[in-house]
Protein backbone atom coordinates (compact mmCIF):
# COMPACT_ATOMS: atom_id res chain seq x y z
CA UNK A 1 0.00 0.00 0.00
CA UNK A 2 3.24 2.47 1.09
CA UNK A 3 4.18 1.82 -3.04
CA UNK A 4 1.50 1.29 -4.56
CA UNK A 5 -0.03 4.77 -3.98
CA UNK A 6 2.83 6.77 -4.89
CA UNK A 7 3.17 5.25 -8.23
CA UNK A 8 -0.74 4.96 -8.28
CA UNK A 9 -0.44 8.85 -8.41
CA UNK A 10 2.45 9.14 -10.87
CA UNK A 11 0.62 6.94 -13.21
CA UNK A 12 -2.05 8.91 -12.89
CA UNK A 13 -0.63 12.24 -13.52
CA UNK A 14 1.33 10.74 -16.37
CA UNK A 15 -1.91 9.81 -17.96
CA UNK A 16 -3.12 13.59 -17.71
CA UNK A 17 0.28 14.60 -19.29
CA UNK A 18 -0.45 12.35 -22.01
CA UNK A 19 -3.77 13.86 -22.59
CA UNK A 20 -2.55 16.78 -22.52
CA UNK A 21 0.02 16.51 -25.39
CA UNK A 22 -2.49 14.80 -27.67
CA UNK A 23 -5.86 17.03 -26.83
CA UNK A 24 -4.36 20.35 -26.30
CA UNK A 25 -1.21 22.33 -24.82
CA UNK A 26 -1.67 24.05 -21.54
CA UNK A 27 1.54 25.14 -20.17
CA UNK A 28 0.38 25.55 -16.47
CA UNK A 29 -1.17 22.17 -16.51
CA UNK A 30 2.22 20.25 -17.87
CA UNK A 31 4.13 22.21 -15.26
CA UNK A 32 1.97 21.15 -12.21
CA UNK A 33 1.78 17.72 -13.65
CA UNK A 34 5.26 17.77 -13.74
CA UNK A 35 5.73 18.82 -10.34
CA UNK A 36 3.20 15.59 -9.00
CA UNK A 37 5.41 13.16 -11.25
CA UNK A 38 8.70 14.47 -9.30
CA UNK A 39 7.51 14.25 -5.94
CA UNK A 40 5.87 11.04 -6.19
CA UNK A 41 9.04 9.80 -7.63
CA UNK A 42 11.12 11.09 -4.61
CA UNK A 43 8.45 10.00 -2.39
CA UNK A 44 8.96 6.65 -4.00
CA UNK A 45 12.85 6.98 -3.56
CA UNK A 46 12.65 8.00 0.01
CA UNK A 47 10.18 4.87 0.64
CA UNK A 48 12.70 2.34 -1.02
CA UNK A 49 15.76 4.19 1.06
CA UNK A 50 13.79 3.46 4.26
CA UNK A 51 13.44 -0.28 3.34
CA UNK A 52 16.47 -0.66 2.58
CA UNK A 53 17.56 0.83 6.12
CA UNK A 54 14.95 -1.60 7.56
CA UNK A 55 16.34 -4.76 5.66
CA UNK A 56 19.97 -3.56 7.13
CA UNK A 57 18.73 -2.76 10.40
CA UNK A 58 17.27 -6.38 10.96
CA UNK A 59 20.25 -8.40 8.82
CA UNK A 60 22.74 -6.58 11.45
CA UNK A 61 24.82 -5.43 7.82
CA UNK A 62 25.51 -1.92 9.00
CA UNK A 63 28.35 -1.31 11.72
CA UNK A 64 28.09 1.52 13.62
CA UNK A 65 31.05 4.35 14.14
CA UNK A 66 30.87 5.27 17.85
CA UNK A 67 32.10 8.52 18.64
CA UNK A 68 32.21 11.17 21.63
CA UNK A 69 30.62 14.08 20.71
CA UNK A 70 28.34 17.26 22.05
CA UNK A 71 24.86 16.43 21.97
CA UNK A 72 24.22 20.24 21.63
CA UNK A 73 26.54 20.78 18.26
CA UNK A 74 24.90 17.70 16.19
CA UNK A 75 21.38 18.64 17.17
CA UNK A 76 21.88 22.38 16.61
CA UNK A 77 23.93 21.18 12.85
CA UNK A 78 20.40 19.27 12.15
CA UNK A 79 18.00 22.25 12.97
CA UNK A 80 20.48 24.08 10.96
CA UNK A 81 20.37 21.95 8.17
CA UNK A 82 16.57 21.13 8.10
CA UNK A 83 15.62 24.78 8.98
CA UNK A 84 14.97 26.13 5.33
CA UNK A 85 12.85 23.08 4.63
CA UNK A 86 10.35 23.80 7.60
CA UNK A 87 10.46 27.20 6.65
CA UNK A 88 9.58 26.76 3.13
CA UNK A 89 6.63 24.37 4.33
CA UNK A 90 5.51 27.38 6.76
CA UNK A 91 6.75 26.28 10.08
CA UNK A 92 8.37 27.78 12.69
CA UNK A 93 11.41 25.68 14.25
CA UNK A 94 13.40 27.35 17.39
CA UNK A 95 16.13 25.85 19.27
CA UNK A 96 17.14 25.68 22.83
CA UNK A 97 20.38 23.92 23.39
CA UNK A 98 22.10 23.59 27.09
CA UNK A 99 24.22 26.26 28.71
CA UNK A 100 26.73 23.20 28.90
CA UNK A 101 28.68 20.63 26.57
CA UNK A 102 26.35 17.42 27.18
CA UNK A 103 28.79 14.14 26.06
CA UNK A 104 27.06 11.44 23.68
CA UNK A 105 28.59 8.36 22.55
CA UNK A 106 27.30 7.39 19.37
CA UNK A 107 27.27 6.79 15.67
CA UNK A 108 27.19 10.79 14.00
CA UNK A 109 25.02 9.92 10.99
CA UNK A 110 23.08 7.59 12.70
CA UNK A 111 22.13 10.58 16.00
CA UNK A 112 21.03 13.24 12.53
CA UNK A 113 19.15 9.88 10.81
CA UNK A 114 17.37 10.21 14.22
CA UNK A 115 16.67 13.56 15.00
CA UNK A 116 15.80 14.18 11.25
CA UNK A 117 12.96 11.72 11.22
CA UNK A 118 11.40 12.77 14.74
CA UNK A 119 11.83 16.72 12.93
CA UNK A 120 10.20 15.75 9.65
CA UNK A 121 7.21 13.44 11.10
CA UNK A 122 6.66 16.57 13.42
CA UNK A 123 6.55 18.70 9.92
CA UNK A 124 4.23 16.20 8.75
CA UNK A 125 1.63 16.93 11.25
CA UNK A 126 2.18 20.11 12.07
CA UNK A 127 0.03 22.60 10.03
CA UNK A 128 0.95 25.68 8.43
CA UNK A 129 2.11 28.21 10.85
CA UNK A 130 2.81 25.24 13.37
CA UNK A 131 5.65 25.39 16.10
CA UNK A 132 8.30 22.79 16.38
CA UNK A 133 10.52 23.36 19.53
CA UNK A 134 13.98 21.46 19.58
CA UNK A 135 15.33 21.29 23.32
CA UNK A 136 18.70 20.29 24.53
CA UNK A 137 19.31 19.69 28.04
CA UNK A 138 20.47 17.84 30.55
CA UNK A 139 18.40 16.13 33.74
CA UNK A 140 21.23 14.08 35.94
CA UNK A 141 23.24 11.90 33.72
CA UNK A 142 21.32 11.91 30.92
CA UNK A 143 21.44 14.30 28.02
CA UNK A 144 18.12 14.40 26.68
CA UNK A 145 16.85 16.39 23.36
CA UNK A 146 13.08 17.09 23.29
CA UNK A 147 11.61 18.07 19.89
CA UNK A 148 7.72 19.28 20.36
CA UNK A 149 5.04 20.25 18.10
CA UNK A 150 1.92 21.58 18.36
CA UNK A 151 0.68 19.63 15.78
CA UNK A 152 -2.51 17.24 15.75
CA UNK A 153 -1.11 14.86 18.06
CA UNK A 154 -1.28 10.71 18.33
CA UNK A 155 -4.59 9.28 18.61
CA UNK A 156 -4.93 6.95 21.65
CA UNK A 157 -5.11 3.65 19.94
CA UNK A 158 -1.62 4.25 18.02
CA UNK A 159 0.39 5.18 21.04
CA UNK A 160 1.19 1.47 22.16
CA UNK A 161 2.28 0.52 18.94
CA UNK A 162 4.34 4.30 17.49
CA UNK A 163 7.48 2.86 17.07
CA UNK A 164 6.66 -0.54 15.65
CA UNK A 165 7.12 -0.44 11.68
CA UNK A 166 4.02 0.46 9.06
CA UNK A 167 2.15 2.25 11.68
CA UNK A 168 0.46 4.94 9.60
CA UNK A 169 -0.44 8.01 11.63
CA UNK A 170 -2.16 9.87 9.04
CA UNK A 171 -5.94 11.83 10.31
CA UNK A 172 -8.04 13.82 8.36
CA UNK A 173 -6.75 17.15 10.16
CA UNK A 174 -3.11 17.31 9.71
CA UNK A 175 -1.43 18.49 6.57
CA UNK A 176 -2.69 16.99 3.18
CA UNK A 177 0.68 15.70 2.77
CA UNK A 178 1.11 13.94 5.54
CA UNK A 179 1.08 10.58 4.65
CA UNK A 180 3.44 8.39 6.78
CA UNK A 181 5.49 5.58 5.52
CA UNK A 182 5.26 4.30 9.39
CA UNK A 183 9.13 3.71 9.06
CA UNK A 184 10.95 6.61 10.14
CA UNK A 185 9.78 6.27 14.05
CA UNK A 186 10.48 2.92 14.13
CA UNK A 187 13.90 3.34 12.73
CA UNK A 188 14.95 6.15 14.82
CA UNK A 189 13.94 3.75 18.20
CA UNK A 190 15.88 1.12 16.83
CA UNK A 191 18.74 2.93 16.20
CA UNK A 192 18.57 4.64 19.37
CA UNK A 193 18.23 1.47 21.28
CA UNK A 194 21.48 0.41 19.31
CA UNK A 195 23.44 3.59 20.65
CA UNK A 196 22.22 3.14 24.29
CA UNK A 197 19.74 5.54 24.13
CA UNK A 198 15.96 5.35 23.79
CA UNK A 199 13.20 7.54 22.95
CA UNK A 200 9.70 8.56 24.49
CA UNK A 201 6.57 9.80 23.43
CA UNK A 202 3.98 12.18 25.43
CA UNK A 203 1.25 13.22 23.11
CA UNK A 204 -2.51 14.30 23.37
CA UNK A 205 -4.73 14.50 20.30
CA UNK A 206 -5.12 17.95 19.21
CA UNK A 207 -2.15 19.27 21.33
CA UNK A 208 0.86 17.92 19.79
CA UNK A 209 3.17 15.66 20.19
CA UNK A 210 6.61 15.84 22.57
CA UNK A 211 9.36 13.08 21.31
CA UNK A 212 12.56 12.96 23.77
CA UNK A 213 15.58 11.32 23.01
CA UNK A 214 17.95 10.14 25.60
CA UNK A 215 21.37 9.61 26.15
CA UNK A 216 23.97 8.86 29.10
CA UNK A 217 25.99 11.76 29.14
CA UNK A 218 30.07 10.37 28.95
CA UNK A 219 32.56 12.24 30.98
Amino acid sequence: HDLSSPLNAVDGYLNLLGKQLTDGFDADHITRYYQHISAGIQDIFELLKQLQNISSIQTGQFTLQLAVFDANWIVRDTVDFLKPLTDKKGKRMTLTCADEPLHIRADLSMIRRVITNIIMNAVKFTGVDGHIDVVVERVDQTARIHIRDDGVGIPADKKASIFEPFIRLHTADSDTDAHSKGLGLFIASYLCKTMDGFITVESERGRGSTFTVSFPIRT
